[in-house]
């Protein structure tokens, strides 16, 4: 608009003559400007509601995360929940199978714990489930996987690794949690005991954990505090 009003009045002679195509110049040339705005304005407002698109899909997928993790974590120790250890034991079983894999299980047990909750009460009782689960999340690989079995239980899978390292790791566990300083038991040290049993291709789900509670047994029977593992038959 402001380029034809110069020229007008640059090179009146022509005003006459071409009033009407600068007038039409200019309504187009206005029209154009108010088009180039609406679309960037527009524009704007996409990108706007792109952005708001991907912040509430970035908020979905982390409350689906968290979600998740509620529905396969124990919410006292932080470690996988019962549900969930039986679903990861079983795909890992049919991989050991299909492929071989070496797999072992370990269930570890928290000796007196009953005593520990009557003489300490239940909160001092929380405290030691809480370390000990702690003790094994800090020995473990990224091979391997924990759970709250269920109570004062825990299990443990120790995959891609021989018989003698899945031992040596669950002696090293017993050790840690029995040196796990407990300031509200007067410095009474906790002790678990552990029954580990390696899985044999063909067995199957069910023999893995009677063979495994077998070794437990047997540690509580021979005096607790101890690791035990099942010796298959020869």
């Amino acid at each position: 608009m402001f380029l034809c009003l110069n020229y007008l009045f640059v090179h009146p002679n022509n005003q006459g003559d071409d009033w009407f195509g600068f007038l039409m110049a200019a309504i187009y040339i206005t029209l154009v400007l108010l088009i180039g705005r609406a679309v960037l304005a527009r524009s704007q407002e996409l990108r706007n509601s792109m952005e708001s698109l991907v912040k509430s899909e970035q908020k979905l997928i982390v409350e689906k995360a968290i979600s998740d993790k509620l529905i396969k974590i124990d919410a006292l120790t932080g470690l996988y929940n019962h549900k969930t250890f039986h679903e990861y034991l079983e795909n890992l079983i049919l991989h050991c199978e299909t492929n071989g894999v070496s797999l072992h299980l370990a269930l570890i047990d928290i000796d007196n714990f009953k005593k520990v909750n009557d003489t300490y009460g239940h909160w001092v009782g929380d405290i030691v489930l809480k370390d000990a689960a702690a003790c094994i999340t800090d020995l473990l690989n990224p091979n391997n996987f924990a759970a709250r079995y269920g109570g004062e239980e825990f299990a443990i899978i120790f995959t891609d690794t021989t018989a003698e390292e899945a031992a040596e790791q669950a002696e090293q566990i017993r050790q840690r949690i029995e040196s796990m300083p407990i300031s509200h038991m007067r410095e009474q040290p906790v002790t678990v005991s552990i029954g580990l049993c390696t899985y044999q291709p063909g067995n199957g789900k069910e023999l893995l954990f009677r063979n495994t509670d077998n070794a437990l047994y047997t540690a509580k029977r021979a005096g607790k505090n101890r690791v035990v593992c099942h010796k298959p038959a020869e």
